[in-house]
């Protein structure tokens, strides 16, 4: 996801600063001679610096004033910024100011970066002064001082607001256990709408899904500098992670309308590849084969990856066969699978290497193909039969054998073995073979295949079995078989869910699409074609354009132990006029965040005033204290309904999940619902398991159409009302019954600042009221901007 970049905009005061130069007070001096105390000619007129919170990099610009009559040269500048650190030298151009003695100004640009946000609250901007009257000259060292503020992008904001600002915006994961830390900065516009240093003020952050990481500490109060310092630390495994996207949400503890987030990005990567088999001795014409790849990370863990596999047909008039896919995509689980069918004659046919590429790597295995017309060549290979699947913590065996090559039935003597070697070592992590077996020489013999028990981990996947023999063969020559086998290990049930938005588009009606991971309880992805059950609530059929939903509350308490699920909510007694047409979901809030009890839940009896009986089964202790929404999709606006569904994004059918365990879903809804909120859950049932999760969600729309009146302001010292009108994309509905955030409302100029609004900043009918407080100044007017995004409406509850 790309974010939008903030600016921030440094503003210095416009009134000629006083100079501090050699300890002696003095500013914007006239024609003082050469043999007169050194005193600077130089004045800072308005400066503004513009600070990119992405790159960290800024721009200050200095407009230099001078009275005509003296000749300055500036030259060896310094910037020194209190507690601000620079990342790397300060560049400055010109670095030679020259100001002949007719010139009243000129202009300095200092460009630097950041190592970190920082809010400067002063700067001292110093040079060194040379100054030529009537042919003589003096030198000294000149610095100025001065006091400074900041605005959001060239403009101000609402004396008294709040704005949070993060660095970095992205965390990109690539290893288990990485550690990441990251600043969180908070401004507070003063009384002339410039941003300061907000200190003394706690910050949170949400409970994320530990599957994603965690952060510590959970909430800080900021230093000074507004600025609070978190840790992030990614989970010890990546599996099943692989461009899976999580959002890290930090907000002010006493204002939560004030967010911020940064987005984690897990970009973990492949360590190794492996075939199994490796080699594939050819000894039927039209023959297939199944041809299993596999890639791990660095722990071993199964890992997606995209593979390109060299043509076999190479041009040299030979027909090696074919691949039934060359360009392989290996999921999240870390495996595929390719059929090989072998040529139409294997006569005189040379064997085939060819090389097998994980794309965007150095990683790489060699393929072969050995076309064996003569079985005495080669007169024995390695038979091994595997269970088709297992699951995690199960037991199963194999069964080795050593037989003619292309018939099972003819076993090899026992005499004839000399060793037989199994091995899971690539694979420990995954499967268990007894202390005895795995990697050392075994008993064999040729009339009873051997079995050897195998023991499968929490890791689901495919993992490699690898065996290989030494025999003799009937002249009396030793010789070398090997081969490898895959074995699936298959995950668990759904234990876990998380919801993750993943775009908007628009074909009539409006789709905000997410995305559904699901896990086993060990965080394996869960098996291709596992169910999940979707559901939203959008509001509730007897509501009101005011009422934007049925209930919603915040001391719900479930409990399974009598054998019934029971939800209650005894403090506010809200059930009166529920129905069992309507639905409960729980939300996550305030660290209440278990798969047991977030989600959807079907209501089967309304039993009293403040107690409901649900359908599905409970399993986990009793929780209280809980954030709950009671509904169903339909919201009335004004009299009128707008309604949202949910289904099954194209390829996810019946909620399916896919190899990566996901499922993508559509919400679709009328325009007249965006910038409304509603709640969406997933879940997923077994005999004896629940698992769910829940979301608030604003619906987001591809965009607005926004004007305001007047356009623009006049600034004259007065107050003015200005009206903005919002319509939504694409069809140009009004935006209705919705409430804005203050701190998405800017100007072009610093001498016009918001003053409230007559209609507290609520929507309706496309329109909303704005107080503007202007100032005078050396702008004669101002133009008003809203900078609409998610972040920009505020959530209804």
């Amino acid at each position: 996801m790309e974010r939008v970049i903030k600016q921030i905009g440094w503003l210095l005061s416009a009134m000629v600063i006083a100079m501090t130069v050699s300890g002696c007070g003095g500013g914007g001096g006239g024609n003082d001679k050469p043999d007169s105390p050194p005193q600077s000619e130089i004045s800072l007129n308005t400066t503004k610096m513009d600070l990119n919170t992405t790159s960290k990099k800024f721009t200050l610009h200095v407009e230099v004033v001078k009275k005509p009559g003296v000749k300055v040269k500036m030259s060896n500048f310094s910037l020194y910024i209190p507690n601000c650190d620079f990342d790397g030298q300060v560049q400055y151009d010109p670095s030679t100011l020259e100001l002949p003695d007719a010139a009243q100004n000129g202009s300095l640009d200092v460009r630097g970066a950041f190592e970190e946000i920082c809010f400067p609250t002063s700067y001292t901007l110093s040079w060194h002064e040379k100054q030529t009257y009537e042919g003589q000259t003096k030198e000294f060292d000149a610095s100025q001082s001065a006091d400074v503020g900041t605005d959001s992008g060239g403009g101000t904001g609402t004396p008294g607001d709040y704005k949070l600002f993060v660095f970095p915006d992205r965390i990109e994961v690539t290893q288990g256990g990485q550690s990441v830390p990251f600043t969180v900065q908070l401004g507070k516009y003063n009384q002339d709408g410039l941003l300061m240093p907000a200190g003394d003020e706690k910050l949170s952050i949400e409970v994320m899904d530990p599957r994603y990481g965690t952060i510590t500490p959970m909430q800080g109060q900021t230093d000074s500098n507004g600025r609070v310092s978190f840790t992030y630390l990614a989970p010890t495994s990546l599996r099943g992670l692989a461009g899976a996207h999580a959002f890290i949400n930090i907000f002010m503890t006493n204002r939560t309308d004030n967010r911020e987030q940064i987005e984690v990005v897990f970009e973990n990567q492949v360590k190794d590849l492996y075939l199994a088999p490796q080699v594939i001795d050819v000894t039927k014409a039209g023959a297939e084969q199944n041809i299993t790849l596999v890639t791990v990370d660095g722990h071993g863990y199964g890992i997606g990856a995209e593979i390109k596999i060299q043509q076999l047909n190479n041009g040299d008039g030979n027909d090696y066969g074919s691949l039934s896919d060359y360009h392989p995509t290996i999921g999240a689980s870390g495996s595929a699978t390719i059929v090989y069918t072998a040529p139409g004659s294997i006569d005189n046919q040379p064997d085939r290497n060819i090389t097998v590429h994980v794309v965007g790597t150095q990683i790489e295995q060699n393929l072969t193909f050995r076309y064996i017309k003569n079985t005495q060549e080669i007169p024995y290979e390695i038979g091994v039969a595997v269970p088709n699947t297992m699951g995690i913590k199960g037991h199963d065996a194999i069964t080795v054998t050593i037989h003619a090559i292309g018939n099972p039935d003819e076993k090899i003597g026992s005499s004839q073995v000399d060793e037989v070697n199994v091995s899971v070592k690539h694979f420990s992590n995954m499967l268990k073979l007894p202390a005895a077996s795995d990697g050392k020489k075994l008993s064999y013999s040729g009339e009873n295949p051997k079995q050897i028990q195998i023991d499968s981990n929490t890791i689901a996947g495919v993992a490699i079995i690898d065996i290989t023999a030494r025999v003799t063969d009937k002249d009396g020559n030793p010789v070398d078989l090997n081969t490898s086998v895959p074995i699936t290990i298959m995950s668990g049930p759904i234990a876990s869910l998380t919801i993750v938005y993943a775009g908007t588009r628009e074909d009539g009606l409006l789709y905000d699409q997410y995305i559904v991971h699901a896990v086993d309880k060990y965080g394996n992805p869960v098996n291709t074609g596992d169910k999940i059950h979707p559901s939203l609530i959008c509001g509730g059929a007897e509501n009101n354009s005011s009422d934007p939903i049925s209930i919603v509350g915040y001391n719900g308490t479930i409990d399974g132990s009598s054998g019934a699920t029971i939800f209650e909510d005894t403090v506010n007694s809200p059930f009166g006029a529920t129905t069992t047409n309507e639905r409960l979901m729980i939300l996550p809030w305030n660290g209440a965040n278990q798969n047991a009890y977030l989600g959807d839940w079907t209501i089967e009896n309304v039993d009293s005033d403040s107690q409901l009986t649900l359908q599905e089964k409970y399993f986990a202790d009793a929780k209280d204290h809980l954030l709950y929404v009671v509904g169903d999709q339909d919201r009335v606006l004004n009299g009128n309904v707008a309604t949202a569904d949910i289904s099954a994004a194209e390829g996810y059918e019946d909620y399916k999940v896919d190899q990566n365990g996901l499922v993508k879903l559509e919400v679709k809804y009328d325009p007249a619902l965006v910038g409304h909120t509603f709640s969406l859950g997933v879940n997923s049932y077994s005999e004896d398991n629940r698992s769910g999760a829940a979301a608030r969600e604003a619906f987001r729309g591809v965009g607005y159409n926004w004007s305001a009146s007047p356009d623009p302001i006049k600034i004259d010292g007065n107050d003015h009302d200005v009206t903005l009108t919002i319509s939504i994309k694409p069809d140009g509905t009004w935006l209705d019954h919705v409430t804005i955030t203050p701190s998405s409302i800017t100007f072009d100029s610093t001498q016009c600042s918001l003053n409230g609004s007559p209609d507290n900043f609520h929507v309706s009918g496309g329109q909303v009221r704005l107080s503007v407080s202007t100032q005078t100044g050396d702008d004669k007017e101002c133009k008003l901007q809203w900078n609409p995004s998610n972040a920009s409406l505020i959530y209804e509850y």
